[in-house]
């Protein structure tokens, strides 16, 4: 590839990023009818398991940390990256040199202004230092170049294709706090722990006020906050472990959202409340049960063959999550139904690469000889170093907080007993879990096995190489998955521009891990994520997240204070009968209270069952309206619920019924729909003989 086409290809990237600057940062607007005020009440299912942004692995530590610490780019609802603290980011000709501008607003919490000194502090630390989950630093920054107080120069040891996406969306550190920490004779970079005075200085748009840990994160608006303060005055994070208790604490209106999904039985009765709005995305996280590959009887690859063929990943789907959700693929990523264009097609790493069959897992063991040969039900395997016998029994850990997995890990155990292999499900809280999943792999502490949810960040297949490159290890490659051609592969993805030799880089990586069998991606889910529309609007919707992000965060305001006008609704055409396999057809016309039609409503409809909602489009101006399939659905009474909502307007809500029905039985044919054809034969033969006949008997006359 010559290095004009590489510029060229660089150049598209970084526009097409600030072509988005204008409708992402757009969300933070400042629109005269939205007032100040009100504390937004948005719950944890779990204390943060780190406080370190160069630290933080799980996912409540990442919202945790959010309101804190902000990044030069920012992942928008689109899950596109845009300038944040930067105000552009430029590639040089041989693509490994960035040059970062700044905005010159911004500011530290205590005051302080953000420079491009702290740009270069937090890379060069995070680079010497080698935190995990910091790696595409280490891997591709050589070093930070300051050019003036707003305006730094980022040089690359080679070409990184997800450069702006997974470096500049890292967040960055006060100098002036951070320095003399590091700096200390006795820091350990992997085990402090920044106290409350230190997180209190980032350059979020919230400062965090206090953190009683098993109670309570409350934070703060920036009034300083360089793109615009939030319109709340505080953030408040409750901590509730029990999803139960977070849905009573929703429908009570003590909390403004449900952080976590709710349980998914309560969901028809929640789509159609006036009070509570449903959002549901198609989430890119692999919920995988995940083994520790150092160990027997796991260290066999046959072992984790034979366990492949004992998950029925589409009864998980259809039994705990109400069809909500896709069962995941051998090839791990991507998920399925997303980012086909590095998608691997061969059936070994889909969904049923291995198919569910306990009877052939069974007869797979016997042929290894692991058979139960003392009788107490359990089988056993050979120890390869010994040549002894044992037991093969092992730990499955899901984390208490997910009902979900929990009842997984569950079912697993059941599948598993059939064929005389005894798994225990160890019921720990989150930290717990976390702590055991990410231990060193010989660690009495480490889980042998686990259920976790994965994130996959931008969407982009360098996920592969951050998750499971053999480098990675213990966290986020907690499987100690070592394999020489993987790493190597993984590493030339990683720098390979064209997009189609790309691809089939990774498609040779899904097919390892399909052959690997290192972990079994069970499903991805389809989330609901639940909120009140009743005391604050202005709610953001990304395409992969639920409404609690950092965009609704600074963009919610209360409804009481503003001046809102409502969504008239007029109902065109629905019916409310249809028979069994049949198309409805959704059409409504929106007007506000003048009449006039509204264009631009964001109108999402939903049916009990469905697994995703169905967008509503504007086919002439305020005129909205969609069809929705009805094959394989059964017979009986559906409730459909359609949410409106745009800015200036109080969100509106159709509610409605109907049914669908067995095809009318035709009417029973008639005499001559049975017989006519018959008849009509008989007539013409006799009418033929007749004619026959007279010739006949004119001739004999």
């Amino acid at each position: 590839m010559t290095k004009n086409r590489l510029l060229l290809i660089l150049t598209l990237l970084v526009a097409s990023s600030l072509l988005l600057t204008s409708v992402s940062t757009a969300v933070a607007a400042e629109p005269a009818y939205k007032p100040y005020g009100g504390t937004l009440i948005a719950p944890l299912p779990s204390d943060p398991s780190e406080l370190s942004v160069f630290l933080r692995a799980s996912t409540w530590s990442f919202v945790f940390l959010d309101p804190i610490y902000d990044p030069l780019y920012m992942l928008d609802p689109d899950n596109i990256p845009v300038p944040w603290l930067a105000k552009s980011a430029e590639v040089d000709s041989t693509g490994k040199v960035w040059t970062i501008e700044l905005l010159d607003n911004a500011t530290w919490h205590d005051g302080t202004p953000f420079t491009a000194e702290d740009v270069k502090f937090t890379f060069e630390h995070a680079k010497d230092a080698g935190y995990p989950r910091w790696s595409e630093v280490a891997d591709y920054v050589d070093h930070v170049e300051v050019v003036d107080t707003y305006t730094c120069k980022i040089y690359l040891t080679e070409v990184y294709v997800d450069f702006i996406s997974e470096i500049l969306t890292y967040p960055i550190v006060p100098k002036h706090i951070w320095e003399s920490i590091v700096t200390q004779p006795d820091f350990d970079p992997f085990t402090y722990v920044p106290p409350i005075e230190v997180l209190k200085v980032g350059n979020g748009p919230f400062i965090l006020d206090h953190y009683t840990e098993t109670v309570e994160a409350e934070y703060v608006a920036n009034e300083n906050f360089a793109r615009g303060r939030p319109y709340i005055d505080k953030l408040l994070m409750p901590i509730i472990t029990s999803p139960d208790a977070m849905l009573l604490a929703l429908k009570a209106g003590e909390i403004d959202v449900h952080t976590w999904t709710v349980p998914l039985e309560a969901l028809p009765s929640l789509i159609t409340d006036p009070n509570i709005g449903v959002h549901i995305y198609k989430s890119g996280t692999m919920y995988h049960w995940g083994f520790n590959t150092m160990i027997m009887p796991f260290k066999d690859k046959r072992f984790r063959h034979v366990l492949a063929h004992c998950v029925d990943k589409d009864e998980i789907v259809s039994r705990l999550l109400y069809g909500y959700g896709r069962p995941g693929r051998f090839g791990v990523y991507p998920p399925t139904e997303m980012w086909p264009w590095w998608l691997n097609e061969d059936p070994k790493c889909g969904v049923y690469g291995y198919e569910f069959n306990l009877t052939l897992a069974a007869q797979m063991l016997d042929d290894m000889g692991w058979t139960d040969t003392d009788g107490d039900g359990i089988r056993e395997y050979i120890d390869p170093d010994t040549g002894e016998r044992v037991n093969i029994e092992f730990d499955i850990g899901p984390p208490i907080y997910d009902p979900v997995r929990v009842r997984a890990a569950e079912m697993i155990q059941e599948w598993l007993a059939e064929i005389d292999i005894k798994a225990t499900v160890q019921y720990n809280d989150w930290p717990t879990t976390w702590s055991k999943i990410t231990a060193e792999w010989d660690s009495p502490h480490k889980l042998d096995t686990w259920l976790l949810g994965s994130g996959l960040g931008v969407g982009s297949p360098d996920i592969l190489r951050f998750r499971l490159h053999s480098s990675k290890t213990p966290n986020p490659n907690y499987y100690y998955f070592l394999n020489a051609t993987f790493d190597e592969l993984a590493e030339r993805q990683a720098v390979t521009i064209d997009q189609d030799e790309r691809a089939e880089i990774i498609k040779q990586m899904q097919e390892i891990l399909a052959e690997e069998v290192p972990l079994i991606v069970l499903y991805h889910r389809n989330f609901p994520s639940v909120y009140r529309t009743d005391r604050f609007a202005g709610w953001v919707k990304p395409i992969q997240d639920g409404v609690n992000n950092q965009w609704s965060w600074m963009s919610v305001y209360l409804k009481e204070l503003a001046v809102l006008k409502d969504i008239n609704v007029v109902l065109e055409e629905f019916p409310s009968e249809v028979e069994k396999d049949a198309t409805i057809t959704f059409r409504v016309k929106l007007t506000d209270d003048d009449g006039n039609p509204l264009s631009g409503v964001d109108a999402r409809l939903l049916i009990e069952g469905m697994a995703e909602p169905v967008k509503l489009d504007e086919v002439s101006t305020g005129v909205y309206s969609t069809s929705v399939e009805t094959t394989g659905w059964t017979t009986g009474s559906y409730e459909l619920s359609v949410q409106y909502t745009k800015d200036g307007f109080n969100d509106a809500i159709t509610t409605l019924t109907f049914k669908i029905v067995e095809p009318e039985a035709p009417p029973p044919p008639s005499f001559w729909e049975l017989y006519g054809t018959t008849v009509t034969g008989v007539v013409v033969l006799l009418a033929i003989i007749a004619v026959i006949a007279v010739y006949f008997i004119s001739k004999k006359s």
